[in-house]
């Protein structure tokens, strides 16, 4: 059995009926006697398409960058167990969407996987992934709860990005160095920040003053309003230049 990656020239060979709004991505078929497995949708495979379900096998391992971009129309997907790999703004401006539940085996989320989700309320990231992408889960504008793994070490900038239900905040333990994760979420009042970080980047404290609500931080099992976090920090912190509290000096 062949393995095969769908892709906006060959899915008909699939058996799939793009004008369909429910769409079933068959695990296997057959083509002029050769049998195939499908493991991947390929990129910009149903970008724009107005379709408004779809259901993959567990036979899919990959979906490539935008391989559901603006698709306006869908609200529901049911994903491979065995996903193991999701591109780039794979369902970028899904404006309908209202939930993902990523495979547990997922290592990272890559960027802008759900930026203009707006119907998306929470999302919750599996234990395995070890980084959040830029942007991952900016502009879903009814997104209310976040929950990350304990046990993730890093992400980037923007995550949170104008997310403007989202109240409260709390990042993921281990993280040790923060970047301007979290910014213009304006109904934000309280986030709780790792105990044990090693380094803060000037840009994450920019991007708490442009959360105009913001009324708690936690960290160190005490509470701060902004001005005292500042304060704080820089007590705890050595300043090293003008874009780095670093733990500890060099």
């Amino acid at each position: 059995m062949k393995d095969f990656i769908i892709t906006p020239k060959n899915y008909e060979k699939t058996g799939i009926d793009i004008n369909q709004k429910a769409v079933i991505i068959p695990s296997s078929f057959k083509c002029k006697r050769t049998q195939y497995r499908v493991r991947s949708i390929g990129a910009r495979c149903f970008k724009e398409k107005n379709i408004e379900s779809v259901i993959l096998p567990n036979s899919v391992t990959r979906i490539a960058l935008q391989a559901f971009s603006d698709c306006h129309e869908l609200r529901s997907i049911t994903l491979s167990e065995n996903i193991d790999e999701i591109g780039e703004s794979a369902f970028y401006n899904c404006f309908n969407l209202k939930s993902v539940k990523f495979s547990n085996k997922l290592p990272a989320i890559s960027k802008n996987t759900l930026a203009g989700c707006d119907k998306i309320t929470q999302i919750r990231v599996p234990e395995n992934v070890d980084y959040i992408y830029y942007g991952a889960f900016s502009f879903c504008k009814n997104l209310e709860h976040v929950y990350f793994p304990n046990v993730m070490e890093k992400i980037s900038t923007n995550i949170i990005y104008q997310c403007d239900k989202i109240e409260e905040i709390n990042l993921p333990q281990k993280v040790n160095t923060l970047y301007k994760a979290v910014s213009y979420c304006h109904n934000l009042r309280k986030i709780t920040i790792p105990d044990e970080i090693d380094k803060l980047v000037k840009d994450f404290i920019d991007g708490l003053y442009t959360c105009d609500n913001l009324k708690e931080i936690v960290w160190n099992k005490k509470i701060y309003d902004l001005d005292g976090f500042i304060v704080a920090v820089k007590d705890y912190f050595k300043y090293e230049d003008k874009f780095l509290w670093v733990k500890g000096g060099k």
